[in-house]
């Protein structure tokens, strides 16, 4: 036996005996008891023997600063919502197990922001400038097996404003321990295309990387299963491949998909390849990779291709935070929130302006909501001028885009990759940005070939389209705000394929909607033409950062407000947007009006119409008040009390929007939708009457108490009959006892000022909203909301 061979079979035995007491991977989520102090100090970064005095003992996802006190004079100004940033320190205590002695250990961060050093038994491990970039951390070499071990991360987002928006603080989204022998495949190791798809067969191209970090040159065999969406195994395929010592090598593997289910917006088909690799016929490791079967492209004619079928996408934008847990990434809100714009009618979703948690991806897979992925909002020119320690874009960029498309390739979801947002280089600096584009949309294509890449551009920017239009150097031509213009461009250039990346929700032409009359007309939606692909409205849901000015801490004019309540105007979108059969009612609110007349001038044209989605307008019996009806429908009949006040045509309103005028009486107002003189739908709001009790609503009733899961319960203030009181502001206080804890509060009102851990809130417009999350133990969460001179309400959830 030579040399070689001896030292292959050695190899092998040792592999084996090591791989006896564990599973051939292991993947934990250790969001779970870890440590926090908003300070900044010279630690090893081992912390062992530290004092535990200043420190908090906390959960992850974590944002530290939505739980401080907005100021106004805050570096963040109106970009960052007023908020504070700082300087933080995280560690935690991490029994690594004997079995996990000469295996590869991996910890991955999903977000950190920002800038962060990684620390493990007081050895520096690695650093990580962008903060919404997935990064993983091979410690193999730093964690002692059979003992704690501490991890440690320094975290500065001391320098404010670095972004346009609110970014939050801190370990913001989940963190993982991967354990794997020697021989694995990588995180994101496998890129899945669907280079042919047919109705009768698709081609699956799976590339796998394989790590071998062992010393010795090994053969394995990789076996990858097709596992159809009905959980059934309907493909193999088999591949030998001789990996290098301490290299990572890849293997192709095409496999044949009879009769495919595939992916779409009505169908969101999902796929599994399962790949184990063997060595000398042991199994050493198994990697699932979920996929979807579909095809996307672009045609200067139609526009947007779905499966060779042209689709309009009706998009929003969205911006990271999730209401009052800030920044901190949590499953189910973010689910909630999908769904929510999903029964809207959306079927296409903007991840502006950065890569949000990878479980988004996963959600909009699993609804079938398209992505537009965007990597980066500005390039060179940041927002904090240099001021902070973070690593060049000119230096940082080939790497944080390299694993975010690493990451994301693989989502059926993803349509297509957008590099940059408004960008200063595009703007002031074109000959600088065309170099820039060039240089992104290039490293795209070699990355995956398999989707097209934008830009989202500004048109009042533009200094000589003929020399400096980046559009040019974009497979799709994204524009915000530019619709209109859309006619007049295709008729210089046939060439460009055009996207609307950014429009505004209610009228893209600046009219102020203050008043009792909104004119809708001046939306995008009805400047798209056949050609064009769609539109994302900004925003789909309002956010921290990006204020209108003190005391706002966020943009508060979206559709849905940040505890996931539709307003009265989001019956618009939906209107527009859904296939199903809508009609809502929103009735004129005078207050809302008066209010909007304070706002600064840049601020009026993005105001939501102030009308409501209630029967309660302070006005007596028989004062005149205004009503929109709004609906996808060709005629809608109003009903007061039932008694029949009329009916309109939706073809006589050019904006689709119908108004009413008639006198207020208490009761009940209703729409029916019809079409062809049969209804389809119908929406009513009740008068309420006196404040009389607190009413708490879940669809969480059981969570999982080992994943520290959350519920989120909504809080209304009622009458006696259960109808929300839209005008009561009513403070609630909340009690906890049992297996699980108070998260955030939240009202869904960016002009106040309270803070979102607290255990009490005052309501807004009859509402509010509470978030609970299991602490780790199974056993009932009792809830107890009180508040004074209203009945009592209690909830529990069961954490199992």
């Amino acid at each position: 036996m030579n040399k070689i061979n001896l030292a292959f079979v050695l190899f092998v035995f040792g592999l084996l005996a090591c791989n006896k007491p564990v599973n051939v991977r292991e993947v934990k989520n250790i969001d779970a008891n870890w440590q926090f102090v908003k300070a900044d100090s010279a630690f090893d970064g081992s912390l062992f023997a530290l004092a535990d005095s200043a420190w908090q003992n906390i959960d992850l996802p974590h944002d530290w600063a939505i739980t401080d006190s907005v100021k106004k004079n805050n570096p963040s100004g109106d970009s960052g919502g007023y908020f504070g940033g700082g300087i933080g320190w995280y560690r935690k205590q991490l029994f690594i197990p004997t079995a996990y002695n000469n295996k590869n250990v991996t910890i991955t961060f999903d977000g950190v922001y920002m800038q962060y050093d990684l620390y493990v038994n007081g050895q520096k491990v690695g650093s990580q400038s962008n903060g919404y970039i997935t990064r993983f951390f091979d410690v193999s070499k730093f964690v002692k097996p059979g003992q704690n071990n501490v991890i440690a991360l320094r975290v500065d987002n001391s320098v404010q404003p670095f972004d346009r928006w609110y970014t939050g603080c801190g370990i913001y989204r989940h963190v993982w321990l991967t354990v794997t022998n020697k021989v694995h495949i990588p995180v994101w190791g496998t890129y899945v295309t669907t280079p042919v798809v047919t109705d009768n067969w698709a081609m699956v191209n799976l590339q796998i990387a394989i790590n071998n970090t062992t010393t010795v040159d090994t053969l394995v065999k990789v076996v990858t299963k097709i596992v159809a969406p009905g959980g059934n195994v309907i493909a193999t395929n088999e591949a030998d491949i001789k990996l290098h010592s301490e290299a990572t090598d890849k293997l192709t593997q095409l496999i044949k998909v009879n009769e495919p289910l595939l992916w779409s917006t009505s169908t969101p088909n999902l796929y599994k390849a399962i790949s184990r690799v063997y060595i000398a016929g042991f199994e050493v490791d198994s990697y699932e990779t979920l996929f979807g079967i579909r095809t996307v492209a672009f045609s200067r004619d139609s526009g947007f291709m779905l499966n060779n079928q042209k689709v309009i996408l009706k998009g929003v934008c969205l911006h990271h935070d999730l209401g009052g847990v800030g920044a901190a990434f949590h499953d189910k809100i973010m689910l909630r929130r999908l769904q929510l714009l999903k029964q809207m009618g959306c079927n296409a979703i903007r991840l502006s302006h950065n890569p949000y948690a990878p479980q988004v991806l996963d959600i909009c897979d699993s609804l079938g909501l398209l992505v537009f992925n965007e990597a980066f909002d500005r390039w060179e020119a940041r927002l904090d001028r240099g001021r902070s320690k973070a690593v060049s874009f000119k230096n940082s960029w080939r790497d944080d885009l390299g694993r975010f498309m690493e990451r994301d390739r693989n989502h059926p979801s993803v349509f297509i990759w957008s590099v940059g947002n408004e960008t200063y280089e595009q703007q002031i600096k074109a000959p600088r940005g065309i170099e820039i584009i060039q240089e992104l949309v290039a490293f795209v294509h070699a990355k995956d070939s398999s989707r097209k890449v934008t830009s989202a551009m500004h048109p009042g920017f533009l200094k000589d389209p003929e020399q400096f239009d980046i559009s040019n150097y974009n497979d799709v031509a994204s524009y915000n705000y530019a619709t209109r213009m859309f006619a007049g461009w295709r008729k210089s250039d046939t060439s460009k394929i055009y996207l609307s990346s950014e429009t505004k929700p209610y009228t893209d032409y600046g009219q102020l909607q203050l008043g009792e009359n909104p004119d809708f007309s001046g939306n995008s939606w009805f400047n798209l033409q056949a050609p064009d692909c769609g539109q994302f409205i900004w925003t789909g849901i309002d956010y921290f950062g990006e204020s209108p000015g003190w005391p706002f801490r966020g943009f508060p004019w979206s559709p849905i407000n940040t505890c996931g309540y539709v307003k009265g105007y989001g019956g618009f979108t939906q209107s527009l947007y859904s296939s199903k059969p809508v009609v809502q009612i929103a009735v004129f609110d005078k207050q809302l009006s008066d209010s909007l007349t304070h706002y600064q001038s840049w601020s009026k044209i993005w105001a939501g119409p102030p009308f409501a989605a209630h029967w309660n307008p302070l006005l007596q019996p028989g004062d005149s008040v205004s009503l929109l009806t709004f609906t996808n429908c060709q005629t809608v009949q109003l009903m007061l009390n039932n008694s029949i006040i009329g009916e309109k045509s939706v073809s006589d309103f050019p904006d689709k929007v119908i108004r009413w005028k008639i006198p207020y009486k208490p009761g009940v107002i209703k729409a029916i939708a019809k079409n062809n003189g049969v209804e389809k739908c119908q929406h009513q709001l009740q008068t309420s009457a006196t404040a009389n009790q607190i009413k708490l609503m879940s669809v969480d009733s059981k969570i999982s108490a080992n994943d520290l899961e959350i519920a989120i319960i909504n809080v209304f203030i009622a009458d006696s009959l259960g109808i929300t009181c839209p005008h009561a502001t009513n403070n609630v206080d909340f009690s906890i006892s049992g297996p699980g804890y108070l998260v955030a509060v939240d009202n869904g009102d960016l002009s106040q000022h309270f803070i979102f851990n607290s255990n009490s809130i005052v309501a807004n417009s009859g509402r509010c909203q509470l978030i609970v999350r299991a602490s780790g133990e199974k056993g009932n969460i009792a809830i107890n909301a009180t508040s004074k001179g209203l009945v009592s309400a209690k909830y529990t959830i069961t954490a199992q």
